[in-house]
């Protein structure tokens, strides 16, 4: 099983547990009035799952392959491809989708261990940027309280998208200048001897 006192995630591999992740998503989806996109496959995808002090799953998030067209779980949001550094890596160009906390959790912590399982599929798969269509509080709790470099597409870059009921920023980073950050900042929230110490775990197998 996981080693939970170093990885604060667990990677989806069964379907029971995949029936998990989507039961919890489609939870906070009813709650937020958002519209599911079309889950990945386990060839194009990884699913995480985050759990709450007492061991309970309570959170999800989605990091797959980012294939522009129909089956990208973005694309909807903003054509990402229109854009010439994404072009010109998009073998390594992943999408993050389906990030939730469910409301009775948020704001203890789980955040931090979505960053953590991000950055750690960043190390494992060697990703060149990430985009995503994200909502605009947790927009600013990345952007200022992490410093995560998120990159509005230029045509958004004084307004957000309105769907529903809610608010969206299509955005895009390189992840490599985040580690970079990490590296020398050492005030920061995420701590990147903590982040190659779970990375080392993964590696050795003691996620299943």
């Amino acid at each position: 099983m996981s080693n939970t006192k170093i990885i604060p995630f667990k990677i989806v591999e069964t379907k029971e547990e995949m029936d998990l992740f989507k039961q919890i998503w489609l939870e906070v989806c009813d709650e937020k009035n958002f519209e599911s996109e079309d889950f990945h496959s386990k060839e194009t995808g990884v699913h995480f799952l985050f759990a709450n002090q007492n061991g309970e799953y309570v959170g999800t998030a989605e990091v797959g392959k980012y294939i522009p067209n129909e089956k990208s779980t973005v694309q909807y949001y903003y054509d990402f491809s229109k854009l010439k550094h994404i072009q010109q890596n998009i073998e390594d160009v992943y999408e993050i989708d389906k990030v939730c906390i469910k409301s009775e959790y948020r704001s203890q912590g789980i955040l931090e261990d979505m960053i953590y399982a991000l950055f750690s599929h960043y190390k494992l798969y060697n990703a060149a940027y990430y985009v995503s269509a994200i909502e605009s509080i947790f927009y600013r709790a990345l952007k200022r309280g992490y410093k995560i470099p998120l990159v509005q597409v230029e045509e958004e870059e004084k307004r957000k998208q309105q769907f529903n009921d809610f608010f969206l920023y299509p955005v895009h980073f390189n992840p490599a200048l985040y580690i970079n950050y990490l590296n020398n900042e050492e005030s920061s929230r995420i701590n990147i001897n903590h982040l190659e110490e779970i990375v080392r775990e993964y590696r050795k197998g003691n996620i299943i």
